[in-house]
């Protein structure tokens, strides 16, 4: 019985530890993704702010150099 009730903890902690393995998989997937998705905002800002500079250079030389 012993033996049996041995086999039966085993098996319960190969599940545990085959779990473990895929939720730290899981987790490392996800860290990768916000990098990558950190990265993408950090440019998107940079390109906004790139934007919103034309766009005020735009609006100076307009008002220095009106259309009639």
């Amino acid at each position: 019985m012993s033996s049996s009730r041995a086999q039966q903890l085993q098996t319960d902690v190969y599940y545990w530890q085959e779990e473990i393995r895929q939720l730290n998989s899981k987790q490392q997937r996800i860290m990768d993704e916000s990098r990558e998705i950190s990265r993408k905002i950090e440019d998107a800002q940079k390109t906004l702010q790139k934007r919103q500079e034309e766009v005020r250079q735009a609006m100076e030389e307009e008002s220095r150099n009106p259309k009639h």
